[in-house]
């Protein structure tokens, strides 16, 4: 509906999120992405006028070269995202 995921979107079973993740990942591994991660400010919108609703949360590593998005193949918003330095978690 905006673009992104809003809290307008359908809540997405943790089951199907797991799967969603699971199958971006392996179209990244195969160089097969469908998202083009293109975040416009139409998207900053909508996520802040409608709200954020991801479909998962994932702690990852703060390290530029690996951003979860691209890794997942999914857009902005679609996954909160805590990225950490160090492999320290408490």
């Amino acid at each position: 509906t905006h673009g992104v995921r809003t809290q307008h979107d359908s809540h997405i079973p943790p089951e199907r999120a797991l799967q969603k993740l699971k199958e971006g990942n392996a179209r990244f591994v195969s160089g097969k992405v469908t998202s083009s991660f293109d975040f416009k400010p139409e998207h900053r919108t909508a996520l802040a006028v409608h709200g954020q609703n991801p479909m998962a949360a994932v702690l990852g590593c703060a390290d530029s070269r690996c951003p979860i998005e691209t890794l997942f193949d999914v857009q902005a918003g679609d996954i909160f995202v805590l990225r950490n330095a160090g492999n320290t978690l408490s």
